[in-house]
């Protein structure tokens, strides 16, 4: 499933002091291989994005694309685009995760209600 793996706030450009941060994505096994992973945005731009990772990397696009000139222009584009492709199934993935994670929690849950449905038995009785 493709996902935005991690961001994380830095100086990654020498000799400035201001901070940027950066976005990696996890792409499919299957994913091109030089579709870029990581981008850097100017923390003052950055706007906490959420959501899929095709809802962050088209937030990401629109502040590339607000430069005139900006070397990743295109790299953020085939990202977009190659996120386009996945999103229905990607969706889907993410509900399936979704799924057995809460099913797990409701196993958990069962079993901690069950101890106290245990303990309440054997004090009336």
């Amino acid at each position: 499933m493709n996902k935005l793996l991690y961001t994380n706030v830095g100086r990654y450009y020498l000799g400035r002091s201001e901070q940027q941060v950066q976005y990696v994505f996890q792409f499919r096994d299957d994913a091109p291989k030089g579709l870029k992973r990581s981008f850097l945005i100017e923390e003052e731009k950055d706007g906490k994005f959420t959501g899929s990772a095709l809802e962050v990397a088209i937030n990401i696009q629109g502040i590339i694309d607000s430069y005139w000139i900006h070397s990743e222009k295109n790299d953020i584009k085939a990202v977009v685009e190659y996120l386009k492709k996945w999103e229905d199934e990607d969706h889907y993935d993410y509900l399936v995760e979704e799924r057995e994670r809460m099913i797990k929690r409701l196993e958990e849950v069962n079993s901690e209600l069950a101890k106290y449905e245990l303990k309440n038995e054997s004090e009336t009785a």
